[in-house]
């Protein structure tokens, strides 16, 4: 089937949304029969305003019998480069982080702020843990609701001011990035 084949008119209607406006609204045909969608599967030129778009694939999703050929059309399978890898990480490599906080410049603004008692147990609901990629890192570990191990950021922060290091560049970096580069003794301390 032609990509092409629905198309906008060039002529223009009333927008079902805006109502009050006329000639703001360009309707889906279909190339091949010549034929007007029904009066509200189209497009307002008014984007900022009202951004009214009903195209066809939507009308085809509740009227599947009045799609050519009368089958639906076959579920957009993602390309191989859009498919996001599925990382697990170790467990251990998390609860080896758990600790060494006295080197953990986050960690020690956390015991200034709330106490150690809170800031520990800030540290172990969120994963909060210490890296040693950078001394004085911290690493955020992202855990999934199956409790796998998805992901660390490690950053690191400045022990006077309490913000981000982004001079003489950034120190933001991901665990899977220091694993694959260095391997996984790198991370925690």
């Amino acid at each position: 089937m032609n990509d092409h084949r629905f198309t906008l008119t060039t002529e223009r209607f009333m927008c079902p949304s805006c109502r009050d406006r006329k000639n703001t609204f360009k309707r889906y045909i279909d190339t091949v029969t010549e034929t007007y969608f029904p009066d509200h599967v189209g497009r307002c030129n008014r984007e900022e305003n009202c951004a009214y778009h009903f195209p066809p694939h939507e009308f085809f999703k509740t009227n599947p019998d009045k799609r050519p050929g009368g089958t639906p059309f076959p579920p957009v399978q993602p390309k191989q480069d859009d498919v996001m890898p599925y990382y697990v990480l170790h467990w251990d490599w998390l609860e080896e982080t758990l600790r060494s906080y006295r080197h953990n410049y986050f960690m020690h603004m956390l015991n200034c702020l709330f106490g150690e008692e809170q800031a520990a147990q800030l540290a172990q609901k969120y994963h909060i843990g210490t890296s040693k990629h950078w001394y004085g890192s911290t690493i955020f570990w992202q855990v999934d609701i199956n409790h796998h191990v998805r992901a660390g950021k490690i950053m690191l922060y400045d022990p006077e001011t309490c913000k981000r290091v982004k001079e003489p560049t950034d120190r933001i970096t991901w665990v899977h990035s220091v694993i694959k580069d260095h391997g996984p003794s790198t991370i925690g301390q």
